[in-house]
C-alpha cells in the first residue's frame, strides 16, 4: 500500500469527520522540512482530532490484529496515528506526557517504524531526562520504566541496553525507602488499591528487565512466555487498584514488546549456525550502532522470503536502497560458509564499481573480519595485478581468503581463469549487488557471462542476486536454478527507511516577482505529496523569470546554492563532467560558511593539488566542503571523495548521473538538472529510484527530497510520466547483441565488432568454452546449449 492508501484507512473509518486528513498529515510531515508549510492552529486541531480517532479505531480493532483481512489496516492505523502524533506538540504534564509517549512507542512499533520511533524519542531527548521523579515511590517507578524503555528503544550500543537494565535495579535498591513511606501516606481504605498499583508496577518493571537482558544476550530463550506472564499480573493488579490508564499502557506494552523480540537478531536467526551466534554476538557488542533489531524488510527476507532456506540455489531479492540489503548478504554468507566450511568453500561478493568495492570491502571486514572470517577485495583495471595472480595459481586453490569483494568484470576474468572451479576451494555462494545492471549496454553482458560461466563451472555454487525491482525475477531464478529458484519479493510501496518527497523544481511568475517551486508529483513508491506547491526560494532580483528560465541547469544551481548547510549535505546532478564544474563554481560564490580546518579535506586537498595542480578547482572547492564526483577524476581522489561524503564532511556533491549506481552517501537532498545519461538518453526508471533512495536514509532527523528542474509545462509532463512509469523486465544483452548482428547479417565480422562492441565479450565466453571442450562436435552442441538457455526466456530476451 502507497502512503496515501495507508491514510486512506483512518479517513475510511470516520468518512463525515476527516475528509482530507491524509492530504493534511502530509502537509505537517512536510513542513518540518519546507518552513513555507507551516500549520496553523485550527489545522493542528484537526491532526489532535484525527490522533484520537486513529487510537479509537486501533482499540476496535485491537483483537483482530492478527487476522488476516484485518492485519494490514491495523498496521496502517499504528503507523498513522505515530505520523500524526510526532507533529503534535509534547505534553507538558509529565504524567500525561508519559502515558503518551508510551503509546506513541508502542503503535509506532506496530506499524513496523521503530527506526523512526527511535529517531523521535532522540528529539526528546531533553524533556525526557528532565522528568522529574519525586518522592512518590508510585510515580518514581513509573518514570524510571518508562526512561528504561525508551533507553531500550534508542539503543546505539550494549551499554544503553545494559543501562536500561541498570535503572530497572535501581528501582529494587530504592524499595525498601520508598515503598513504606508511599503506603503509609495513602489513606486507610485506600491502602489495597494502593498496594495493588505498586505491585501491577512491580512486574512491570521486571519484564522491561527481562526485555533487556533478551534485547543483550538472546537470553531467556523464550522471552515471551515471562514476559506473558509478568503483564497478565501487572494488568489484573491494576483494574484492582482501579487505575484504567495503567492497565491499557501495559496491554499497549505487551503488544510493543513481543514485537521487539521478535525484531530482534536473536529471533530471527535462532538456531541457523554458529557463525551466525558469533556474528550476533559482535554486533551487539559493537561500540558504535550496535546492531539488535532487524529492519521489516530484514526480518521479512528470513522468515517470510526464507533467504535462509538451504534448499534454495539461486534468489533475488527485491528490495529497495538503504533496507539493509547488506546485512542480508552478511547473513546469507555465514550460512553459505558454514554449510562448505570443510571443504574449503568461500564466497564472491561481485558489484558494478570499484567505489562500491572498496565500501563493501570495509563494511564486511569490519562486520566478519571481526569474527575470524578473512575478507579480501579485488578491484583493478581489467588486467591481473600481483595477488590476482596470486588468485588463479593453481585455479585457487592456494588461496585461503573466505570472502572476495570485487567488480562483474574482474570477477567474470578471475573464474575464466579457474578461480572457484575446483573440489580443492570451491565457489560456494556469488552475491551479485545491483543486479539489475544485467540490461546495462556495457556492463550487463560481462554480469550476464559471470553468471553463466559460475553456473557451468562451479559445481557447489550458489546465488543471490540483490536489486531495487526487477519484474522477470522469476525467469532470472529459473535461469540460475530451475525449480530450486525462490524470489523475495515483498510489498514495501507503504515502508521507507526515511521519508521522502517527489517533485519538479518550477519558476513561477513574471518580471522579477518570482518564486522558485517544488510542485509534489504523485508516485507509488512511497513518496509524500501535497496538493500545493512548495516555495523553496525567491528568485533573484538580478534577473528575471525568463531569464531564470533559461536552462533545467541554471535552475538546479540557484536552489541548490540555497540549501547548502553542512548538517544536511546535497547531491547536485549534471549531465557530464565539464558541467559539475560550472555547477561547483556557482555553489562555490553562494557558499558563506567558512569551515575550520579538517585533516581528512585538508588531506585531500594536498592530493589535488599534488595530482592535479595547484590551481585545480576541485582543491578551491573543497575548502568550502563543495566536491566534484565523475569519472573525469582519478579513482584514488573520487574515492576520497565518497568517503568525505559518507562521513558527512561534505555540504554538496555535484556529480554526473552516472552516481546513480549503488554509493551509500546519506544526503538530505537531490537535486536535478538532468536526469540523462551521457550519450545514452534517461536512466532506466529503477535507476532513479536507486538515486531517490540515496534521500531520506534511516538515521536522519528530516524528510529527504529530489527536485527535477523543468522549464515549462511540457518539462513537467514528462517528468511525471517518468517517474510513474513501471520499470521493465530485464533484457538479455546477448539476445539482444544477436538480433543487432542479424540486422548486418551482411556485414563482415570485423564490421560486427565496429557496429557493436558488445562482440568483443561474446567472442571471450566463446573462446573460454572452446578451451574446455576438447572436441569440436562437443563444443558446438555445448555453445548451442548455452544460446538456447538464454533465448528461451521470453522476458529476459526481448
Amino acid at each position: 500500500m502507497s502512503i496515501q492508501i495507508k491514510y486512506n484507512f483512518l479517513e475510511q473509518a470516520y468518512p463525515d469527520m476527516l475528509i482530507g486528513i491524509g492530504m493534511l498529515i502530509q502537509r505537517g510531515k512536510l513542513s518540518k522540512r519546507f518552513k513555507t508549510l507551516e500549520l496553523n492552529p485550527v489545522e493542528f486541531q484537526e491532526l489532535t482530532r484525527a490522533k484520537e480517532l486513529c487510537e479509537l479505531r486501533i482499540i476496535e480493532l485491537w483483537e483482530q490484529r492478527y487476522d488476516d483481512e484485518m492485519a494490514n489496516e491495523f498496521k496502517a492505523l499504528c503507523s498513522t496515528y505515530f505520523d500524526i502524533a510526532c507533529q503534535l506538540p509534547p505534553i507538558i504534564e509529565e504524567e500525561y506526557f508519559v502515558y503518551e509517549t508510551f503509546k506513541l512507542i508502542s503503535f509506532g512499533y506496530l506499524g513496523e517504524h521503530w527506526h523512526f520511533v527511535k529517531q523521535y524519542l532522540k528529539s526528546l531527548n531533553e524533556q525526557i531526562q528532565n522528568l522529574e521523579l519525586g518522592d512518590s515511590w508510585n510515580n518514581r517507578l513509573l518514570i524510571i520504566c518508562f526512561k528504561a524503555i525508551v533507553q531500550l528503544v534508542k539503543k546505539e550500543n550494549w551499554q544503553d541496553v545494559n543501562q536500561a537494565v541498570e535503572l530497572i535495579s535501581q528501582l529494587r535498591a530504592e524499595q525498601n525507602q520508598f515503598e513504606n513511606a508511599f503506603l503509609n501516606q495513602v489513606k486507610e481504605e485506600s491502602r489495597p488499591y494502593g498496594a495493588a498499583e505498586l505491585v501491577s508496577l512491580y512486574h512491570f518493571a521486571k519484564s522491561i528487565d527481562i526485555l533487556g537482558q533478551y534485547l543483550l544476550e538472546g537470553r531467556p530463550l523464550e522471552p515471551e512466555d515471562q514476559l506473558g506472564y509478568h503483564l497478565q499480573i501487572s494488568g489484573e493488579y491494576a483494574r484492582k487498584s482501579g487505575n484504567i490508564s495503567l492497565s491499557l499502557l501495559y496491554q499497549f506494552f505487551e503488544a510493543f514488546a513481543v514485537k521487539m523480540v521478535r525484531n530482534s537478531i536473536w529471533y530471527n536467526t535462532r538456531g541457523i549456525n554458529n557463525w551466525v551466534t558469533t556474528f550476533n554476538r559482535f554486533v551487539s557488542r559493537q561500540e558504535n550502532k550496535g546492531l539488535f533489531e532487524l529492519l521489516y524488510p530484514q526480518k521479512e527476507s528470513i522468515l517470510e522470503g526464507e533467504l535462509l532456506n538451504p534448499a534454495h540455489r539461486a534468489i533475488v531479492l527485491n528490495l529497495p536502497t538503504s533496507s539493509g540489503k547488506t546485512l542480508i548478504a552478511e547473513y546469507k554468507i555465514l550460512q553459505a560458509l558454514n554449510q562448505f566450511r570443510n571443504l574449503g568453500g568461500w564466497v564472491a561478493y561481485a558489484v558494478p564499481t570499484k567505489a562500491l568495492v572498496n565500501q563493501i570491502y570495509n563494511q564486511l571486514k569490519k562486520d566478519l573480519g571481526t569474527i575470524g572470517l578473512r575478507v579480501e577485495k579485488a578491484s583493478g583495471a581489467i588486467e591481473l595485478d600481483g595477488f590476482e595472480q596470486h588468485l588463479i595459481k593453481d585455479s585457487g586453490n592456494q588461496t585461503t581468503f573466505d570472502v572476495l569483494v570485487t567488480t562483474y568484470e574482474k570477477m567474470n576474468l578471475l573464474v575464466r581463469q579457474g578461480l572457484g572451479t575446483t573440489n580443492v576451494r570451491p565457489l560456494v555462494l556469488t552475491v551479485v549487488d545491483e543486479a539489475h545492471n544485467i540490461e546495462e549496454k556495457q556492463r550487463g553482458l560481462n554480469l550476464e557471462f559471470l553468471l553463466s560461466t559460475i553456473k557451468n563451472d562451479c559445481e557447489e555454487a550458489n546465488f543471490l542476486l540483490m536489486t531495487p525491482d526487477i519484474p522477470n525475477s522469476d525467469e532470472i531464478v529459473n535461469w540460475l536454478a530451475g525449480d530450486r529458484g525462490n524470489v523475495i519479493n515483498l510489498e514495501l510501496d507503504w515502508w521507507q527507511p526515511n521519508e521522502r518527497v517527489i517533485g519538479a523544481i518550477q519558476v513561477d511568475g513574471k518580471g522579477r516577482a518570482y518564486h522558485y517551486l517544488l510542485r509534489t508529483l504523485h508516485t507509488d513508491k512511497g513518496a509524500y505529496e501535497i496538493g500545493d506547491a512548495i516555495i523553496l526560494s525567491q528568485g533573484e532580483a538580478a534577473e528575471t523569470a525568463s531569464q531564470a528560465r533559461e536552462s533545467k541547469v541554471k535552475i538546479a544551481k540557484t536552489v541548490a546554492s540555497n540549501f547548502l548547510n553542512i548538517d544536511s549535505p546535497i547531491i547536485v546532478l549534471a549531465s557530464d563532467p565539464g558541467e559539475t564544474y560550472d555547477i561547483a563554481e556557482n555553489l562555490y560564490e553562494k557558499s558563506n560558511d567558512n569551515f575550520g580546518p579538517n585533516e581528512d579535506v585538508n588531506l585531500l586537498i594536498k592530493l589535488v593539488q599534488s595530482e592535479l595542480g595547484d590551481e585545480f578547482p576541485l582543491a578551491r572547492f573543497l575548502r568550502k566542503r563543495i566536491a566534484v564526483h565523475s569519472s573525469a577524476l582519478p579513482d584514488e581522489i573520487r574515492f576520497l571523495i565518497e568517503d568525505l561524503m559518507v562521513n558527512e564532511k561534505l555540504q554538496a556533491l555535484v556529480a554526473t548521473t552516472t552516481i546513480a549506481q549503488g554509493i551509500n552517501f546519506p544526503v538530505s537532498a537531490v537535486i536535478m538538472g538532468a536526469y540523462n545519461y551521457p550519450y545514452l538518453g534517461p536512466m532506466p526508471v529503477r535507476d532513479f529510484w536507486n538515486l531517490a533512495g540515496r534521500v531520506g536514509r534511516a538515521g536522519q532527523d528530516s524528510m529527504g527530497w529530489v527536485g527535477i528542474a523543468v522549464k515549462n509545462d511540457e518539462d513537467l509532463q514528462n517528468v511525471s510520466s517518468y517517474i510513474t512509469s513501471a520499470s521493465g523486465a530485464l533484457l538479455s544483452q546477448l539476445v539482444n547483441a544477436i538480433d543487432n548482428a542479424l540486422k548486418h547479417a551482411d556485414f563482415s565480422f570485423d564490421r560486427w565488432l565496429f557496429v557493436d562492441e558488445r562482440w568483443s565479450a561474446i567472442l571471450q565466453y566463446i573462446s573460454h568454452l572452446r578451451k574446455q571442450v576438447q572436441s569440436q562436435e562437443v563444443f558446438f552442441g555445448t555453445f548451442r546449449t548455452k544460446i538456447t538457455e538464454h533465448v528461451r526466456l521470453p522476458s529476459i530476451t526481448s
